[in-house]
């Protein structure tokens, strides 16, 4: 910070040359000594103290430095502090008054270094690899500006010359220029390409290809790709075209079908469904295996038209033959008797105290065609649950403050597999409807009491009765 001499300023009001308010005479004199000792004046020079700490408080110290407002109010401060001794000589308040006068005068040295702070910021995002000339002047500029805005002392002057300066050295970069490109090859390779036909090849071959062009397109479009990701684009394009294999014209062989089948049972083979929709072992695992027989034929180049017809069959014969174990258990403490496909509710409340009573009945997968999704409902008043497939009833459960627990299993389309409602007009807790496929039960039940529900929209139809325990 440059240094200005501001001279020696002895209290005197015929000496007084600073932009100060007026200054009135004295009230108790004093004598004050000039600089030259030759003249004396009287004046009240507590009065001229007090003017100056006025003053100096008044002033805007906007984008003034650090260094000068420190120092202000320092000097204010111990101006304040000879203001306010009763017996400060005349030597005291002369010393105050100068020092307080001589700190108003650094006023003007200011700096505000928001312009250069910004096109720091900005000139630091510069990289030096996307120049070939230049930056060595830009790295000088920089560090210089960075060291002004270090330093927060700075004055407005050097700060605009610091700013000037890294604005020149950032307009005498110069940027390197790219490299062309030559994507010649890889257009012509995509456009050989696009004029071949899929149904004259082999599926896996044709991926192959269509896997290299679709990468080569992306390469082509891109605007910075290198000339080697270009060429070896291109190059791989080329050797899929000469991979291709075609296929035999005289008896072609079409897996249309086969691929749809694969495509439409990939997630189901692939994601073995838990909970509510859980699939029987043994016919998901026979899906399963289907599923990937089918896929071993899709990729085989030399499968004939039986085998892939074949295969076709298989996949959806092991889906339509999807199914669900239902399982029963029992409350005895409120007579209920659930059912449900989901294996881990069945543990469960095994474990709870509930009587597991096994398999009761074999149902379809819900999805099938034929089956209907069955809901179950819950009165948390009495605890029961209850199965429908009833739209009509389900909404009347739900006005009466009946749980809609949502699609849980399914019922069979209609067959010999009757699964008997029953009903106990007598219960008021939970147990007051009963499902079984035992036409003894059923009988035995509807001669003690129960109504036997057996209208068309009360009717379920389990897909197979529980396995014979081996």
């Amino acid at each position: 910070m440059k240094h200005r001499n501001l001279g020696k300023f002895i209290v005197a009001a015929a000496s007084i040359s600073m932009a100060l308010s007026p200054i009135s005479a004295l009230a108790k004199p004093a004598t004050a000594v000039l600089a030259d000792g030759e003249t004396t004046a009287t004046v009240d020079t507590k009065a001229l103290l007090k003017d100056a700490i006025t003053y100096a408080k008044a002033q805007d110290t906007t984008d003034v430095v650090p260094a000068v407002t420190t120092n202000l109010t320092a000097k204010i401060k111990a101006a304040e502090t000879v203001r306010d001794k009763t017996d400060a000589t005349v030597d005291e308040i002369n010393a105050a008054w100068s020092a307080l006068v001589d700190a108003v005068h650094y006023l003007d040295f200011k700096g505000n270094p928001t312009a250069l702070d910004t096109l720091v910021t900005e000139a630091r995002k510069l990289n030096e690899a996307d120049y070939e000339s230049g930056w060595d002047a830009f790295k000088t500029a920089l560090t210089a500006a960075e060291n002004a805005l270090a330093d927060e002392n700075t004055l407005q002057d050097d700060l605009d010359a610091k700013k000037a300066a890294l604005e020149t050295a950032i307009n005498g970069l110069v940027a390197v220029k790219p490299i062309e490109v030559d994507k010649t090859a890889l257009n012509k390779a995509i456009a050989d390409a696009g004029a071949l036909n899929a149904a004259d090849y082999t599926e896996e071959s044709w991926a192959a290809l269509e896997a290299a062009l679709a990468k080569g397109k992306d390469v082509y479009a891109d605007e910075n790709a290198e000339q080697g990701a270009v060429n070896e684009a291109a190059n791989a394009i080329k050797q899929a075209i000469n991979g291709l294999v075609k296929v035999d014209i005289e008896n072609p062989v079409d897996k249309t079908e086969l691929a749809d089948a694969l495509k439409a049972n990939k997630e189901l083979a692939e994601n073995e469904p838990e909970g509510d929709e859980s699939l029987n072992p043994e016919t998901y695992g026979a899906f399963k295996k289907a599923y990937e027989a089918a896929d071993a034929v899709n990729k085989d180049e030399d499968a004939t038209q039986e085998a892939v017809d074949k295969a076709v069959a298989d996949l959806k014969a092991a889906y339509a033959d999807l199914d669900q174990i239902m399982y029963r258990v029992y409350n005895p403490n409120n007579g209920e008797h659930l059912f449900t496909a989901n294996k881990k509710e069945y543990d469960h409340l095994s474990k709870i105290g509930w009587n597991g009573e096994d398999i009761a009945w074999i149902a379809p997968k819900a999805s099938l065609e034929g089956a209907t999704a069955m809901t179950r409902m819950y009165d948390k008043n009495s605890g029961e649950h209850h199965y429908t497939k009833n739209e009509k009833e389900i909404k009347a459960l739900e006005d009466l403050g009946w749980t809609n627990e949502g699609k849980k299993w399914a019922t069979a389309a209609k067959n010999e597999n009757v699964i008997h409602r029953l009903y106990n007009p007598n219960e008021t807790r939970a147990g007051r409807h009963h499902y079984t496929l035992n036409d003894k039960e059923k009988d035995h039940l509807d001669s003690i009491g129960w109504n036997w529900e057996h209208s068309e929209s009360d009717l379920i139809y389990a897909k197979a009765p529980a396995p014979e325990k081996k």
